[in-house]
């Protein structure tokens, strides 16, 4: 062969059409698929070499096997001095070109699939290292050049790529039911969260899921790659940005557990079992509670007149509630983040069952402008019990904008001397449902108390929290606080344990969803509103 054109198109040829043979008669030689590809590639470039050199071919293909067979030959001898290095596996279910007739046979194109299957779930560390040798052919001082590490190391990682690629030829993957099941969960959350995180994080199901699978269950990334069914490049990035997120944490050995605890079902029915107990023997020494505040601070610090008694006891019930927990300690911890926040979550697996039926009241508030702020509690869902809005707002409450115009019209103001901004913002909070007229006049819409919002309490509650009911109410919920905390110990991870109070916090708070429904049926509360709330203005 003197034509240049010529001996590219051999090159070409021996590309298209050789390659994957050779694999398997090196594979029905060797046994071994890693030593397989070792002397595949070896062999791949003595002829790509010698296409270089030979003036003439007559027969290509016999050309090409007198080579392999050479090569092998060569192997082996090799082999019989380090034989205890390897130990090869029957491969005689491959179909692999006989060394008489090497053009013969099938290819199977599974197997390849299934090469290529392994390598996807390679750890990074070992995948680059196999691929740059196997695939694009390169030398181990070049990978060691590029890679910037010693020879002996890129030699060390390509002999446990070959074990690990053994091991995962030698098996059936059966991915976990995630991988075709996605987890249904819903999260909560609490606290300041400036960057948009946890919830930016949890927005698809992959990094759900990945943190369902790594709940209580410490796994490595290829652990967790072969679960989901994902190639571990991908599950490799998806770790990275949960681990960056705080909602994942490297544990040593380079497993990975969930930063934070999911509640599985069966955890959620026995604390439910727990608060509806709870819920019946103490909800009329909690109105009751309840309608003795509201009486204390109707004497000194508040009117209820615009709301009427009935929704006004329901908020005294409901704040008195909250004063009982705080008393018992079940406050909100801090969590410092990376991100700058200082925000807590965890997360329920749906499908728990409740014996008694819930209505969520959430606790919202504006924050506090010049001393004036809005806070009170509105039903998280529509339900028959409370099907009446004050507000017709999604917050249920009113923009911090429009808190000093409340306070004027709670000082009387008049519209003739309200600033035109002010006079919009009376509009919008007529529209809103903030403020009703009341002969011709603007009136606040909500229990109005003359004082600071962090002070409120301090007066009316001093003469409750000496009462003999609240006290045996505060041992009950001390209680009920310790039973819920021995379950979320019994099914959480002990590394979550400094952070147990938190847990079991976010699933006590529930227990105003049970109480709130337990009023309303056994006549305690009469009226049907879903919003309780009070302006607050020194």
């Amino acid at each position: 062969m003197s034509n240049e054109v010529d001996r590219l198109k051999l090159r070409d040829r021996f590309v298209s059409e050789y390659l994957e043979k050779l694999f398997y008669f090196c594979l029905k030689k060797t046994g071994d698929a890693h030593e397989a590809e070792d002397l595949a590639s070896g062999i791949s470039l003595k002829v790509l070499s010698a296409l270089e050199k030979e003036a003439r071919i007559e027969n290509f293909a016999a050309w090409v096997w007198k080579i392999a067979k050479n090569s092998y030959s060569s192997w082996a001898a090799r082999k019989a001095i380090r034989r205890e290095m390897f130990c090869p596996d029957d491969v005689s279910e491959y179909e692999v070109p006989s060394e008489d007739s090497p053009e013969d046979g099938l290819i199977r194109e599974e197997e390849l699939k299934t090469l290529r299957r392994e390598l996807a779930f390679i750890a990074s560390e070992y995948r680059e290292i196999t691929v740059a040798y196997y695939i694009k052919q390169k030398r181990i001082s070049e990978i060691s050049k590029t890679l910037s590490i010693p020879e002996g190391t890129v030699k060390t990682k390509l002999y446990r790529a070959r074990k690990k690629l053994k091991e995962g030829l030698s098996m059936a993957r059966e991915f976990g039911k995630r991988s075709y099941d996605p987890e249904s969960i819903f999260f909560t959350a609490s606290g300041n969260q400036p960057s948009g995180l946890p919830w930016s994080a949890v927005e698809r199901k992959i990094p759900v899921n990945i943190l369902c699978e790594a709940n209580n269950n410490p796994s490595t990334s290829e652990e967790l790659s072969i679960a989901l069914g994902i190639a571990l490049p991908y599950m490799e990035e998806e770790i990275g940005i949960l681990e960056r997120s705080d909602l994942l944490k490297k544990l040593d050995g380079g497993r990975y557990l969930t930063n934070f605890f999911i509640y599985p079902v069966d955890c959620q029915n026995e604390i439910y079992e727990i608060l509806c107990k709870y819920c019946e023997d103490n909800r009329e020494t909690v109105w009751d509670l309840g309608k003795a505040s509201m009486s204390e601070a109707k004497k000194t610090v508040c009117r209820t007149d615009a709301v009427g008694d009935a929704d006004a006891e329901m908020f005294f019930a409901l704040r008195s509630f909250d004063a009982i927990l705080d008393r018992s300690g079940t406050g909100i911890k801090s969590f410092k983040r990376r991100d700058g926040g200082n925000w807590g979550f965890c997360g329920f697996e749906n499908g728990s069952v409740c014996r008694l039926d819930k209505v969520f009241f959430s606790k919202n508030g504006t924050g506090t402008v010049d001393s004036v702020s809005w806070c009170g509690y509105q039903a998280d869902q529509k339900s028959d019990r409370f099907p009446n809005e004050k507000y017709k707002s999604v917050s249920g409450v009113p923009n911090c904008s429009s808190l000093t115009t409340l306070k004027l019209i709670d000082d009387g103001v008049e519209e003739k001397e309200m600033s035109p901004t002010d006079l919009e913002n009376v509009k919008y909070l007529s529209d809103k449902g903030f403020v009703v007229l009341t002969d011709g006049k603007p009136r606040i819409n909500a229990i109005v108390f003359n004082t600071d919002y962090h002070y409120a309490d301090a007066g009316y509650l001093k003469e409750v929290y000496g009462r003999d009911e609240f006290k045996k109410v505060a041992r009950a919920t001390e209680k009920m606080r310790n039973d819920v905390r021995a379950i979320v110990e019994k099914y959480s991870n002990p590394y979550l344990k400094d952070d147990f109070d938190y847990y079991v916090n976010s699933m006590i708070f529930q227990t105003r969803a049970i109480l709130a429904p337990l009023f309303k049926d056994s006549g305690l509360y009469k009226g049907s509103s879903s919003q309780f709330c009070a302006f607050y203005s020194k």
